[in-house]
């Protein structure tokens, strides 16, 4: 193992944080690695000479749409090292057997797969510190341990089962609900904006990474399309809390598994030349 490709997504930086540790591990060994941001990058096009990782949060017990659709795009690669690493809150059950054929279909030697409990980004109403970093250092520690597998070739991506489709099929119902005609009958569950908070600065549009939310001027509100997809990265990075989903509106907090400028950063390290990187507007003005 000389160089690692890795292809990551985080929503609410949990993902981020994790693989943040990791790439240290693997280039304290000497190992070459290169990020790929999933939002900005082509899977079709993507060359990877060695081994290939891959990264991103569970969601509705398996991960996101355009997740899936990026992993599935990615070109057969016959012989090469494979693994995966997920962050979650508890439980997934739907992902990592599936995700295990689908890239030995590919030609993949599926060569490790960890799962790294994380702090919860849903229903925490409150910052609960100690509880938080406890679980931050649990989980930084797993993917140490992690990698030191993988470079020891210790590691191991297990099948899972028919259990893993069973819940895969579960995903693909709740998924269906996500689609655009019913995210318009359900419009009272998705995103909003309170206008007494939002300064239109535009980080929502920028950090989304489907193009869901439509720049807003310096009067109107951002808009939000029919094509959320629940990553919650716009309602976790809003300087002045005013994105909110559902019955959240409330919620004076919301978790974030980075601050604000690391997230930005790697954001704006992911995105192509031909592209604007991000200025946030100042939050206290």
């Amino acid at each position: 193992m000389k160089q690692i490709d890795i292809c990551h997504f985080s929503g609410t930086g949990n993902t981020l944080r994790i693989l943040m540790v990791l790439v240290r591990a693997f280039e304290d060994r000497g190992i070459n690695v290169r990020l790929h941001p999933m939002e900005h990058t082509d899977p079709k096009t993507l060359d990877v000479p060695d081994t290939l990782g891959l990264f991103f949060p569970v969601a509705f017990q398996s991960t996101y749409p355009f997740v899936w659709k990026f992993i599935r795009s990615l070109p057969k690669n016959p012989g090469k090292d494979g693994f995966m690493v997920d962050t979650l809150a508890g439980y997934s059950g739907g992902i990592v057997g599936v995700l295990r054929d689908t890239m030995r279909r590919k030609g993949y030697r599926t060569v490790g797969a960890v799962e790294i409990i994380m702090p919860d980004n849903l229903f925490q109403r409150k910052d609960h510190p100690q509880e938080n970093r406890a679980c931050i250092e649990s989980g930084e520690q797993k993917a140490r341990a992690f990698a030191s597998a993988l470079i020891q070739k210790e590691a191991r991506w297990e099948k899972k089962g028919m259990w893993s489709y069973g819940m895969f099929t579960l995903y693909l119902m709740v998924i269906f609900f996500l689609l655009p005609p019913w995210q318009w009958l359900l419009r009272p569950l998705f995103l909003h904006v309170r206008n007494d908070r939002c300064i239109r600065c535009g980080l929502c549009v920028q950090l989304c990474p489907i193009q869901n939310i439509l720049p807003s001027g310096h009067v109107k509100l951002p808009q939000f399309r029919y094509h959320c997809q629940g990553c919650m990265r716009c309602i976790a990075y809003c300087p002045k809390n005013a994105i909110y989903a559902g019955l959240r509106r409330k919620a004076a907090w919301h978790y974030r598994g980075l601050e604000a400028k690391e997230m930005i950063e790697s954001y704006n390290r992911g995105k192509s030349s031909q592209t604007h990187g991000i200025t946030p507007r100042d939050p206290s003005t």
